[in-house]
């Protein structure tokens, strides 16, 4: 480390290197923009030669085959998901297209990235022919502000230029309400749910006097965990009887029937019975406690408890629960593929078609091992006819994109069974030849 005489010394020393990181910081939006004219002039050329990409049965559908495509064969080249590809694709259109001027204070490195991100989300929700304005209000005001000042400014300049009436945008934006998880560490994951403002608040507030009528019974759980607890039991059971943590009935403030939810559990025999503490897999999140899954299954009657061979995997129960496949098939190759098969998905088997490797047209047999778990886009993906897979009999299968790209999927052991060493990726880019 270095040594200083005085406080001086060692200001100016910080202050050097602050300049460095803040330039650095800003200079690293020119790389990203490299990235985005690369992008743009890859979609562009795509789109002009649809064939090269996918073939569909009539124009629209080749057209969306085509995008997915272009998405995925991205995807795979940058190792990101394909949203994330979605997203860079809309920011390379609107710099390109739309957005001169803030392409010039990235060029310039005038702005980080994340300011262009922002600007190019917000011009993305404009019409067309308001982006020009919100690019010149950028260019005079945002290399002054702060990431956090220029959200702010953003907003307002978007309520202010939009031509369309608060009213008529909310009902558009009622169409894109959705619900979904993030999964977290730890065992622990989060729940999101996008909507109308005053049906999520309103929600939020029964929630919470649902938890403070708890408290006020004399509930030793704070108000954020009560709130959590209602909120999941509620959706879960559709009553707040015995709320988590432990199954003791307390005041019940409201009750709300409703179907109760279905979540698959697989977990090691032996785990079950306590003879080992081997992590468990909750489908759609990943590994949970031992402790944690013997509690799921003992009181749970929403969980669908899978149990599997320590030493082989094999699945050995799964407790009550042509060319299509029968339940129980289906249900074999959901457990055995645990996500989608295609490069980089990790979408849940439970919501994805099983995807004859060889075609049926083509003379390809119902069965397990000529079955692979794709869900819905990758599957119709699949078919576009440009976009190939082959699987060997270790269940490795290998995608061929339409640029000829190799790609290699390798499967998931089940719960229960210690992956083969050396633990590799589960998907890895192969060199050519193609």
């Amino acid at each position: 480390m270095t040594e200083f005489g005085s406080t001086e010394e060692v200001l100016k020393h910080l202050r050097v290197l602050s300049d460095r990181a803040a330039a650095n910081a800003r200079a690293a939006a020119q790389p990203r923009l490299a990235e985005a004219r690369y992008l743009y002039d890859f979609h562009r050329t795509a789109l002009a030669h649809p064939d090269a990409f996918a073939r569909g049965a009539t124009p629209g559908e080749t057209r969306d085959l085509v995008e997915r495509s272009i998405r995925a064969e991205l995807a795979v080249a940058e190792g990101l998901p394909e949203q994330v590809i979605a997203r860079r694709l809309e920011n390379a259109h609107l710099l390109f297209e739309h957005l001169p001027l803030t392409r010039a204070l990235l060029a310039q490195a005038r702005l980080h990235w994340e300011e262009g991100e922002a600007i190019c989300a917000t011009a993305g929700s404009l019409p067309e022919s308001s982006r020009a304005a919100l690019d010149e209000r950028v260019a005079e005001a945002a290399p002054s502000m702060t990431l956090t000042q220029l959200r702010r400014a953003l907003r307002r300049w978007r309520e202010e230029l939009h031509e369309e009436s608060l009213a008529a945008r909310h009902a558009r934006a009622r169409a894109d309400r959705a619900v979904w998880v993030t999964p977290d560490v730890d065992g622990m994951a989060t729940f999101c749910v996008y909507g109308p403002a005053p049906a999520v608040m309103g929600a939020y507030e029964r929630a919470d006097r649902m938890a403070r009528s708890l408290r006020d019974a004399g509930d030793v759980r704070t108000l954020s965990q009560l709130r959590a607890d209602v909120a999941v039991d509620l959706l879960c059971d559709g009553d707040i009887i015995g709320t988590t943590p432990d199954a003791e009935d307390r005041p019940d403030p409201t009750f709300v029937p409703g179907v109760r939810a279905e979540v698959r559990l697989t977990l090691a025999a032996s785990t079950a019975v306590d003879l080992d503490d081997e992590p468990a897999e909750l489908d759609g999140y990943g590994p949970v406690p031992a402790n944690v899954a013997r509690e799921l299954i003992r009181t749970a009657a929403s969980f669908t408890r899978v149990l599997t061979d320590r030493d082989t995997g094999a699945v050995v129960s799964v407790g009550r629960t042509r060319r299509v496949p029968p339940s129980r098939m289906r249900l074999h190759v959901q457990l055995r593929d645990q996500t989608c098969r295609f490069a980089g998905c990790l979408r849940t088997s439970a919501r994805s078609e099983a995807d004859h490797t060889i075609e049926w047209r083509n003379g390809g047999e119902t069965s397990l091992e000529n079955l692979v778990s794709l869900c819905t886009a990758h599957h119709h993906l699949r078919h576009g006819d440009r976009w190939r897979y082959t699987k060997d009999d270790d269940g490795t299968i290998v995608w061929t994109t339409p640029t000829g790209r190799r790609v290699v999927n390798r499967p998931p052991p089940l719960p229960g069974r210690p992956p083969d060493p050396p633990r590799r990726p589960r998907f890895v880019d192969t060199p050519p030849p193609f």
